[in-house]
């Protein structure tokens, strides 16, 4: 995941920082995603707490996978904002910066959620204790894959250690190829092709994906995350194009906002997901200027709260998932009283933002800040 951030400019050294626009409301909408996905993760919970749940509320909790896609847009979309400027020309030495730099946003946090996963694994297997399906998912190949992070570049159709993490191995892979897109859509100047150009990004995702028999869903992993990553961030970049040519107008921007979410929701609702996508990316460009009344309060303090610790809420809720799945079996939720599963629930919400929290202030901070040095201190070196 990328994040709004001081970043170069076109003229001068790649280690001249400039300020850069801080697109708050999309930080502000990445935490509200990062917390649609983790609550997807517990909709069993929530199914049992409310079976008579009206369909549109359940179709909005069941569709949390598509967070995961609005990820790679607003990916694709910060990072052209934010790095656009240092591949003008691309250099051994920019190329490898801009590599150390998100390696310093995605890789401790990562590698601290796959130790614990190895740690349990462990114990597991000390203690005698069955471990969860598919078996694969713990092996030792797939540690070594996830400790490099190619373990969702199609090699096979299951996820490793840390579920949520098969997004971050395909977005390293983005990272690795991003810098030699740069100056490919830099040369795009018209409004009209940016946006064309989003819209079959988008529309050759979902051709591929029918192509699978998957219809209209984007709930897929396993050998098409890749495809799926491809289509999202592609997108995202043609939208940051169109981003820097449409005119400011605070009520259009409030028009397309509305129709992004009513579309949204629409799509989700009733089951028409080929068109999700679309409205996802009307959304981000929607909200890029943050001028629309919901853009607004999606900046404004409890949504930047959210958006800082999106990450380390993304990576780390799951395994409090596996941890769930083991504490409160399924089968036994229809026997618990209400106020137990409210409890579980509110619980549950506590430990992974508390969680997210934590890690973000005493991990994700740090590990970036003294990484980001070290980088800085390699490529000065003569």
């Amino acid at each position: 995941m990328a994040e709004p951030m001081t970043a170069t400019t076109d003229s001068g050294h790649f280690l001249q920082h400039a300020g850069i626009d801080y697109l708050s409301a999309l930080t502000g909408l990445r935490g509200v995603v990062a917390l649609w996905v983790a609550i997807y993760h517990i909709r069993a919970y929530l199914h049992a707490l409310l079976p008579g749940m009206p369909n549109a509320l359940t179709q909005v909790i069941d569709s949390g996978f598509i967070g995961v896609d609005i990820f790679f847009l607003l990916s694709a979309f910060i990072m052209s904002h934010v790095y656009g400027g240092m591949f003008t020309r691309i250099t051994r030495t920019s190329y490898g910066y801009f590599l150390m730099l998100r390696l310093a946003r995605i890789y401790p946090l990562h590698l601290l959620m796959l130790l614990a996963y190895g740690v349990a694994v462990l114990a597991f297997v000390t203690l005698g204790i069955k471990q969860p399906e598919p078996v694969e998912r713990w092996s030792g190949l797939c540690f070594a894959e996830s400790l490099i992070l190619v373990q969702s570049w199609g090699f096979h159709d299951h996820s490793c250690f840390n579920g949520v993490a098969w997004s971050i191995s395909v977005e390293w892979l983005a990272y690795l190829i991003f810098p030699f897109l740069v100056p490919l859509f830099a040369r795009i100047t018209s409004l009209r092709t940016a946006l064309a150009g989003a819209v079959l990004a988008l529309a050759a995702m979902h051709a591929y994906f029918w192509s699978l028999g998957s219809g209209s869903t984007l709930a897929f992993l396993g050998f098409a995350t890749v495809p799926r990553m491809a289509g999202s961030f592609i997108a995202g970049c043609f939208l940051y194009r169109a981003y820097l040519r449409l005119p400011a107008h605070r009520n259009a921007a409030t028009i397309a906002v509305i129709l992004g979410w009513a579309g949204l929701w629409a799509t989700l609702v009733f089951d028409a997901k080929l068109w999700t996508a679309w409205f996802c990316a009307l959304l981000v460009l929607a909200h890029a200027g943050g001028t629309d009344p919901i853009g607004t309060q999606l900046s404004r303090p409890i949504g930047q709260y959210l958006g800082n610790i999106s990450y380390a809420l993304y990576i780390s809720h799951f395994a409090v998932v596996d941890v769930y799945v083991r504490l409160f079996r399924l089968e036994s939720l229809e026997q618990r009283p209400a106020w137990q599963l409210v409890a579980i629930l509110v619980l549950y919400l506590a430990v992974i933002l508390g969680i997210a929290t934590l890690l973000h202030r005493l991990v994700e901070i740090p590990a970036r800040y003294w990484l980001g040095r070290l980088a800085k201190r390699m490529i000065s070196a003569p």
